[in-house]
């Protein structure tokens, strides 16, 4: 183990103005404005990150939405891998804690 960060996957809540895009334009997320994008446009993705909104079942807060990001920083970059990754990764938070208080 050479004790470098390959993968890093982080959520946040963000004010309900807040869009995918400007997700997507945030520092560190991996990826950029254009970058492919799911049909559904609920995802943007590259070979290196990828973003995507949490529909959360029971949502935080009226005024907030939750978004998800995935980064890879080494490895064997795979625009594909991410976009199951970030779609699984959402999936998973929607139903968390993470989605309420």
């Amino acid at each position: 183990m050479d004790d470098k960060e390959v993968l890093s996957a982080s959520s946040e809540w963000l004010s309900k103005d807040k869009s995918l895009l400007d997700v997507a334009a945030m520092a560190n997320n991996g990826v950029d404005l254009n970058d492919k994008k799911t049909a559904d446009g609920n995802y943007i993705y590259s070979a290196t990150g990828a973003v995507g909104e949490v529909v959360c079942s029971t949502p935080p807060t009226p005024g907030e939405r939750v978004f998800a990001s995935i980064r890879i920083s080494g490895g064997k970059p795979n625009s594909q891998a991410l976009k199951d990754l970030i779609r699984e990764y959402t999936e998973k938070l929607k139903n968390s804690d993470h989605c309420s208080y």
